[in-house]
């Protein structure tokens, strides 16, 4: 047993109870170097940047398999590629990718991306009409989902804090910077290096020209921001809507319903079929001022607790005023009434804002969510066809419009 005795001399001897004489001390009175387990906040940095490695690799995996693009070894995304990422769960099976030169996307850019005024004429197509004509980088990609969750009042203190002389411009290699600083707070990561082509992309060209000599203001900015959550709202609102132009309030709680994975589905929306007296469907219009709200749900909240610090119940004209006066979105009477139907728990017209507001909070982890657009309607279990399968022929209509 000669590995008992050299495992015995590894071992060092019971401490004395009370003893100071450390492990270190002993080792250091020894003339050798102590072994010391990893201190505990060691372990939980350690542990955070782990996940936060996992969820950069989750968006970068994300990037890779929709991409369709390749340029010098370097994958794009396409307009029509970035907007089935943010509402397709997979790739579509006929995507592949495609390598071109460099000169074969900038002559593509030149004569596909338009001008910029169209951004101010708030068109809410931009991405639909480009389709293929065009390409989005991975840290473009990372940005443009920035822009779909984030409120106006994030954008604005970032583009005041590099806006030295006041001007309200922002040119080319202040875009850089900002697109950075919002890929590694979308990352979770610090100065790490991004990744850098000498050509230009669909949003470059947009924003300041061909030769990237030109600025945009702020204003147009954020009318970009506002086309482009309007697009996709508009994407999700007509997989719902199969080619009609509202939503019936039922098919509206079970979008939210889904992020609601504690609740049985279906006895949530028996509940609330039996609450909903009066149905005169959602519209477009509705729909998208509701998740307009919710890119600012961080104000939302902050008008709400004042409510709770008062002791004052929430009902449908405090929820009402708090969204108008926190978020400037005027909702309609009907659209309240059947967000209280969803979250009044006991039926006595006062809402269980904490829910609300924890469970809008998960809807807007839209960059770590994927839609699986096939389950997204209940009340279209048992007909013949998926209520994607009615957008994506709905969008190709569309599409054929615009050749």
């Amino acid at each position: 047993m000669a590995w008992r005795s050299r495992l015995k001399a590894l071992v060092p001897p019971t401490l004395a109870a009370g003893s100071v004489f450390t492990l270190r001390e002993q080792a250091s009175s020894e003339g050798s170097q102590p072994f010391t387990l990893p201190k505990r906040r060691e372990v939980e940095a350690r542990s955070r940047r782990d996940e936060g490695r996992q969820k950069v690799n989750a968006k970068r995996r994300r990037f890779e398999n929709f991409a369709t693009v390749q340029i010098n070894g370097e994958l794009f995304m396409t307009p029509a590629d970035f907007l089935e990422s943010v509402t397709e769960d997979h790739p579509r099976k006929s995507a592949y990718k495609i390598s071109f030169s460099v000169a074969e996307i900038e002559a593509t850019l030149k004569k596909q991306t338009p001008p910029r005024e169209i951004i101010e004429k708030g068109e809410t197509d931009f991405f639909r009409k480009l389709g293929k004509n065009g390409i989005i980088s991975y840290n473009e990609y990372l940005f443009l989902l920035c822009i779909i969750t984030k409120p106006k009042q994030g954008f604005d203190v970032a583009f005041k804090m590099f806006d030295t002389d006041g001007n309200e411009l922002i040119d080319s290699d202040e875009f850089k910077v900002l697109e950075d600083i919002f890929r590694q707070s979308a990352e979770n990561v610090t100065n790490k290096e991004s990744t850098k082509n000498d050509f230009g992309t669909t949003l470059r060209f947009l924003f300041f020209g061909e030769d990237g000599t030109q600025q945009i203001n702020h204003k147009q900015f954020y009318s970009f921001m506002q086309n482009l959550q309007a697009e996709v709202l508009e994407l999700e609102f007509n997989a719902f809507a199969r080619c009609k132009w509202d939503i019936t309030e039922l098919e509206f709680a079970e979008m939210l319903l889904r992020y609601t994975d504690q609740w049985d589905m279906e006895q949530q929306l028996e509940r609330i079929r039996g609450r909903l007296s009066n149905q005169e469907g959602i519209s477009m219009e509705e729909f998208k001022s509701f998740f307009f709200f919710l890119n600012n749900l961080e104000d939302f909240a902050t008008a709400i607790h004042y409510y709770a610090l008062a002791n004052q119940p929430i009902g449908t004209e405090e929820f009402h005023r708090a969204v108008k006066i926190s978020t400037g979105e005027d909702l309609s009477e009907n659209l309240v009434n059947v967000v209280f139907a969803i979250f009044d728990k006991d039926g006595d017209r006062k809402l269980s804002h904490k829910e609300f507001i924890g469970v809008m909070s998960d809807r807007l982890s839209r960059q770590n969510k994927t839609t699986d657009t096939a389950e997204l309607t209940y009340l279209s279990k048992n007909k013949d066809r998926s209520s994607w399968d009615t957008l994506r022929h709905c969008y190709s209509q569309k599409q054929k419009s615009y050749e």
